[in-house]
């Protein structure tokens, strides 16, 4: 799963419905990518450098017709 966030933070955590982290990764400059099945995801946090909060959100529900980043596969460009 591609995660963006501001620039300055350091780190995410990926949600199950149930609020347990499932998966978690670093951010280079607020990016970075998490291997983990989209469609179990409900929601994430993202960290700064010192382990604060920065960010709380949910995440849209992702059907399992859609692709990696929860859009239609564009192919024939």
């Amino acid at each position: 799963m591609l995660v963006a966030g501001p620039e300055s933070a350091a780190r995410v955590e990926l949600l199950d419905g149930r609020g347990r982290t499932i998966a978690s990764g670093s951010l280079e400059a607020g990016v970075g990518a998490t291997r983990v099945d989209p469609r179990q995801v409900t929601k994430l946090k993202i960290f700064d450098r010192d382990g604060g909060t920065m960010r709380t959100a949910a995440t849209p529900s992702l059907g399992p017709d859609l692709g990696q980043l929860g859009e239609p596969t564009v192919s024939n460009w």
